[in-house]
Formats: C-alpha cells, structure tokens, sequence
C-alpha cells in the first residue's frame, strides 16, 4: 500500500514491534554508517592500490557501461560537479585506467573506456572492496539481514525518488 506523504504524516509516528521509530535517530545512524563504510573501504583502496573509492566508482560504472561512459552522463552518476567528473576523467586518463576511442571526424572525444590495466586494477580492487565489506558488514549481519536491508535501502530510493522531481 502506498501513502502519500500527507497521509502518512496523519497516522502519526512509525512504529514497528510495539515500540516507537526515531526516524532523524535512524537517519543519523544510516548517514555515519556511510561515512564509516566509504571511509574503511576507501583506506583499504589506497593501501593495497593507490586509488581512491571515488576513483574505484567511477571505473566502476565506465566498466558497467561497456565504453559508453561520457564526462556528462558519469558526474550525475556519481553525484559530482561537472568540474569534478572533469578531473576524474582525465585523472584516469593520465594513470593510463582509461583511454578514449578515435571519435568521429570532426566531433570531440567525450567516451571513455577502461584500458587493459584499468580493467585489471578494477578486478583486483573489487576483491579487495568484497572482502572489506564482507570484513565489516558480513561479520554483523546474516545474508537474510543483508538482503532485507538492501531490499529497504532500494524501496527508500525508488519511493523518495518522487519527492526529488516534484
């Protein structure tokens, strides 16, 4: 059953096994858990690998898209300013990660790719990604607990994404 938001402000305060929700005090807790994941996993990625998980994302999606990766479509992706998605890209570019492909006569190479040892940094930096995760995660939750929350964090996107437009 969806609500909309003024009806569910209208029956009052979430609650869940007989007792009370603290939504700002689940909100805060989710956002420090962030900071505490991004900042483990983004400490292992530079010890074992000299990238950071900014960069491990952004080769990550390149990856995902299959070369039809543009500087406009990867700073949304990831949340970043132009500018920012700018430097990452050509970040990449000067480590060697990714290359261009010969553009069309006339047109400016906007798509990059992962080159060879991009793809091969990406492969062993998701092993070490997994396994900081699992370290972290997988040692707290059960794979059920892990499904479940994955399931809610996805419906919270999918469902707040209206508020976002309207």
């Amino acid at each position: 059953m969806s609500l909309t938001l003024a009806e569910a402000e209208d029956r009052g305060p979430l609650t869940t096994n007989s007792r009370r929700v603290n939504l700002p005090a689940m909100f805060f807790a989710l956002a420090r858990s962030k900071v505490f994941l991004c900042g483990a996993v983004d400490e292992s990625l530079r010890a074992e690998h000299g990238i950071s998980l900014e960069v491990f994302d952004a080769m990550t999606l390149i990856s995902e898209w299959s070369g039809e990766c543009d500087e406009p479509r990867l700073g949304p992706a990831l949340a970043l300013p132009p500018d920012r998605a700018r430097l990452l890209i050509d970040s990449l570019l000067a480590n060697g990660y990714a290359s261009r492909p010969e553009p069309p006569a006339g047109a400016e190479p906007t798509f990059v790719r992962l080159t060879l040892p991009g793809t091969l940094l990406l492969s062993r930096a998701s092993r070490t990604v997994d396994h900081e995760l699992n370290r972290i995660i997988g040692s707290v939750l059960s794979r059920l607990d892990i499904a479940e929350l994955s399931d809610a964090l996805t419906m919270i996107r999918q469902r707040s994404a209206r508020f976002l437009t309207s």
